[in-house]
């Protein structure tokens, strides 16, 4: 699997994300006499109207998160694939930890191994628990099967 350069960045998506909240910003401003009479809000009472721009807004941050995560990914993945590939021939046990990753895993190499390698690089843990928890995130928000209960902590 080799990713295309035609990706939103993480640039482009919290460009989107401040552009959802200034819009959800400008319904709440205009929701008492601005309404068109086919909005789905017509008819809501005051807290139900909150509520639902409440609901709204946690959908945009979950929406967000995983594409900002999903964005990073992309990013990992083609850095990875580059050093694979010898286009970046910097870091040179970087690069041989990726090739033994890719000779392993062919296509799919999980995204927790590309991490472990970068984790062991540059020898400061922390800096990585952050990317850690999103992904486990990730994995509660779009599961496999079913739909999510809450994530687990490990």
């Amino acid at each position: 699997m080799r990713f295309a350069a035609e990706w939103p960045g993480p640039g482009d998506v919290l460009a989107y994300c401040d552009r959802s909240i200034e819009a959800l910003e400008c319904l709440q401003s205009v929701a008492p006499t601005g309404l068109s009479p086919s909005s789905s809000f017509i008819g809501m009472t005051p807290t139900e109207f909150e509520a639902a721009l409440r609901d709204l807004r946690d959908e945009l941050d979950q929406q967000v998160s995983m594409a900002l995560l999903a964005s990073c990914e992309a990013l990992l993945r083609v850095d990875f694939w580059e050093r694979v590939d010898r286009i970046k021939k910097e870091l040179r046990l970087v690069r041989l930890r990726f090739k033994e990753l890719a000779d392993q895993y062919a296509e799919r190499v999980p995204l927790e191994d590309i991490l472990e390698v970068w984790r062991a690089h540059v020898g400061r843990p922390e800096r990585f628990a952050a990317f850690q928890e999103y992904l486990r995130v990730r994995h509660w928000l779009a599961p496999r099967r079913g739909r999510p209960t809450s994530p687990r902590r490990r």
